[in-house]
């Protein structure tokens, strides 16, 4: 029974996956009815995929019950009520958005609770520290007149809230970000998705150990392998689980202590949600926020991520100069076995085609999803002729060539739907906290509270921003931490003089941020899970190695050429912005002086110049770059001396 069960779970899943992509390729196509009447049909067939899936893999619907029938069970009502009212609400979209927009009958009411219920349903189980803040949110929603404070209000009616969850389109979850995952996002998954499944993101690392050598530059393969797995990835979480199960034996082997080691991989991929050209999914709802194409957020991006990683290598550097063992590298088996097979070396080519195409067919303003398909059906047709000629030079059979090829392909389209399904829910869930914080005007009285204790200082206003994000960040992932507080640390900034860019980026960075945070840092959980040692241990280490982060956020609102307009200018804030961190990483990870009755105020009077140049302008700024580069370069100087000695 469980036998033909588990088959029949697995055609339904790969059927449903095959469906959901045709159906996300045919939109791009024909742009079906528009964006909204789009995720109409998605959102509803996202909750039946992720319901297939999860049974598929034995994942509980209800938190903490393993029982097949029950799951079963709830699996299936959960699928009808879904598609129930993603049925009635698609046939009857047209009149809901113009004949009953605002005075909806009982039945709409009904059909939009089923499906704000099932998304709600999905929070519970996946993101339940969410679903709490979104439940507090719908209290709220209904009896603001009993709570205190910013959150008092008078109270909505059910019918209005209900609306404001669906059927008025505007807000709740069918409204712009679950549009974003559905239309824009899900193009992004597909190219990943190709690169991933037929092994080229694989191939790429592997020529990185291919071709460090030396056990004092091994550790930068989290650097070498971080960078290109999060241009296509950006997602922390994937990242950190690519860099660290290739990085993490390897660098303990040569004698940096085993959390260290962690700390290393999670924080480059963290930097995956910073790197261009996918960047994660908060920089495509800041282009929906700004109002402007995602080539215009990718661009103002290089340099931020740049930064965020030079500011890693050096920490990374003088950690491995102090750590690593002289010998340790020679003859370390992963190391030494890691060969290049002709096919390898094709693919990495082909990974650099697809994102230098997309590159290019973004910056010639080609529709950044459309740009995506293009790049992705370059890439296919490519690894597809590649894996063709490589098995006929090997003589297999036709049948074992198109084999191996159906199951790339079948990789690359399970990659792209699962996670195009669960990052549209996910928004969805976000766009019913999102419509919360609308109708209440929480966001709003948030903000002014913000300015208010800012008192009109923009270092304090930042402060305070960046306490808000981190206190979201405990219990709420990047996304989810973007969402939250842009509406609210956006305007504040603003009131201030600070550009929309500025902002947003800053709240941008905040929202990334959510990986340092303890207990949602999904980036520590994941490598502490690869090298079996507890959760805190990495985390300590990774909050100091991914300072820069913190640093980037608050400089960004005091220097806003970091991000404000590509080109010269921000490259040289880049530089001035990577020279101060520098200071920051030489003071935490060397010494400038064997002795420490010199070595401290050496010290001292770094971090003073390293303040000056993040931290202020004109003359002091000035101050800082004095103090600041002859003691970096010392610094420098001795750590090359060191290298010399070994």
């Amino acid at each position: 029974m469980e036998g033909s069960w588990t088959r029949a779970l697995r055609y339904t899943r790969l059927a449903l996956i095959v469906v959901y992509a045709l159906l996300i390729l045919y939109y791009f196509a024909t742009g079906w009815e528009g964006a909204r009447k789009f995720v109409v049909t998605m959102v509803p067939l996202s909750v039946v995929l992720w319901v297939v899936d999860s049974l598929h893999r034995r994942d509980p619907l209800i938190p903490r019950v393993r029982s097949l029938y029950v799951n079963a069970l709830v699996g299936a009502v959960l699928i009808a009520l879904s598609l129930l009212s993603g049925y009635y609400i698609s046939n009857n979209f047209w009149d809901l958005v113009s004949v009953r927009m605002g005075s909806y009958n009982q039945v709409d009411l009904i059909m939009g609770a089923l499906i704000a219920v099932t998304v709600l349903w999905f929070g519970a189980v996946k993101y339940p520290i969410i679903f709490a803040i979104t439940v507090f949110f719908l209290l709220n929603s209904l009896y603001g007149r009993y709570f205190p404070g910013i959150l008092n209000h008078p109270g909505l009616s059910y019918s209005r809230l209900i609306a404001a969850m669906s059927v008025d389109f505007s807000t709740g979850v069918f409204e712009s970000l679950s549009q974003i995952a559905a239309t824009v996002i899900s193009a992004f998954m597909l190219f990943v998705g190709i690169l991933s499944g037929f092994g080229l993101v694989e191939a790429t690392n592997r020529l990185v150990l291919s071709k460090l050598r030396s056990p004092k530059l091994i550790p930068q393969t989290n650097i070498l392998v971080g960078v290109p797995v999060g241009m296509v990835t950006g997602s922390a979480g994937a990242a950190s689980a690519t860099v660290g199960s290739l990085t993490i034996p390897i660098v303990k082997a040569l004698g940096v202590p085993l959390a260290m080691a962690s700390a290393m991989a999670a924080a480059a991929g963290i930097g995956a949600q910073l790197m261009p050209p996918v960047m994660g999914a908060s920089a495509f709802v800041m282009a929906d926020a700004l109002g402007v194409p995602y080539f215009e957020v990718m661009i103002r991006g290089f340099v931020p991520a740049l930064v965020y990683f030079a500011g890693l290598a050096v920490a990374i550097h003088f950690i491995s100069l102090k750590s690593v063992k002289v010998d340790a590298g020679r003859g370390t088996p992963t190391v030494a076995s890691t060969k290049l097979s002709l096919v390898d070396r094709v693919y990495v080519l082909l990974f650099m085609l697809g994102i230098a195409l997309l590159i290019v067919f973004m910056a010639s303003w080609v529709y950044a999803p459309l740009a995506a398909i293009r790049s992705a059906g370059v890439v296919l047709a490519a690894a597809i002729l590649v894996n063709l000629a490589a098995g006929l030079r090997m003589r297999l059979r036709t049948l074992e060539i198109l084999k191996s090829l159906g199951a790339k392909l079948a990789r690359a389209l399970e990659f792209f739907s699962i996670e195009t399904a669960n990052l549209t829910l996910l928004l969805a869930l976000l766009g019913l906290l999102k419509a919360f914080f609308t109708v209440t005007g929480f966001s709003i009285k948030l903000g002014s509270a913000v300015v208010s204790l800012g008192a009109g200082n923009l270092y304090l206003t930042t402060l305070l921003s960046y306490a808000f994000g981190y206190v979201v960040g405990m219990g709420v992932p990047p996304l989810g931490t973007y969402v939250i507080v842009y509406p609210v640390i956006v305007p504040a900034l603003m009131r201030l003089g600070v550009s929309p860019w500025v902002a947003q980026f800053t709240a941008f960075f905040i929202g990334v941020h959510a990986e340092f945070a303890p207990p949602m840092s999904v980036a520590a959980a994941t490598v502490s899970r690869i090298a079996r040692i507890p959760f805190t241990s990495v985390l300590r280490e990774l909050v100091k190695l991914g300072i820069g982060l913190p640093l980037i956020i608050f400089v960004t609102p005091i220097k806003p050429e970091l991000v404000l307009v590509p080109g010269l200018r921000q490259v040289i804030t880049g530089v001035e912005v990577v020279l101060g961190l520098i200071g920051v990483e030489v003071i935490a990870y060397w010494a400038l002086h064997e002795r420490r009755i010199l070595d401290v105020p050496l010290k001292l009077l770094l971090a003073v110049g390293s303040i000056l140049v993040l931290f202020t302008r004109g003359f002091y700024e000035i101050l800082g770059l004095a103090l600041t580069l002859p003691l970096v370069a010392y610094a420098f100087l001795r750590a090359w001396r060191v290298t010399k000695q070994i």
